[in-house]
């Protein structure tokens, strides 16, 4: 695994296609009943977003993980408190999870079905808590489908069930804290 790199995802990507394709692939797995239209659109307004700042955005970021020219996966993250949300042709640009400024969020994180179970996985996601360590975040939020093997991965990696309920989607919210 040493030839491991990861990237930002952004208009001018070299491999965008690829990435556009698994993040499809990844929202039929999760159940998403959008046509692809609106699930790429949602998609390209993500990275729209995340570019309107050269530097590390603070909402919104989409980072793959990559490794002989193939992309392992993927985590769209945010690292600053999310206030409101905002519905789109698209879908939700933005949900709120809990109310403190001090938690980072990863609203999406995706390994590629013929690399799970190999690291890759861990890997991203120590990555990732890097990243929110840097910018002082304490805990970590994400609300897993606990109806898949993601549910153990998080629960492996030190993610407990807060109690909570997102009210976007449903979900348990998830807390690690660093």
């Amino acid at each position: 695994m040493e030839s491991i790199e990861f990237t930002r995802v952004e208009k001018n990507y070299n491999r965008l296609q690829n990435f556009m394709e698994l993040w499809l692939q990844y929202m039929h797995e999760i159940g998403d009943k959008r046509d692809d239209d609106k699930i790429l659109g949602h998609a390209n307004k993500i990275i729209e977003i995340q570019e309107q700042k050269q530097a590390e955005n603070k909402v919104y970021n989409i980072e793959l993980c990559i490794q002989d020219e193939n992309i392992i996966g993927f985590c769209f993250y945010s690292i600053v408190e999310i206030k409101y949300q905002k519905d789109t042709e698209y879908g939700l640009i933005i949900k709120p999870l809990v109310d403190y400024n001090d938690y980072g969020y990863i609203l999406e994180y995706y390994i590629n079905p013929k690399y799970r179970l190999k690291g890759y996985g861990k890997i991203m996601f120590y990555r990732i808590k890097e990243k929110f360590e840097k910018n002082n975040i304490k805990k970590i939020v994400l609300t897993p489908n606990v109806n898949t093997k993601a549910k153990h991965f998080w629960e492996k990696i030190g993610f407990k069930n807060s109690g909570g309920v997102d009210p976007t989607n449903d979900l348990p919210i998830f807390i690690n804290e660093i």
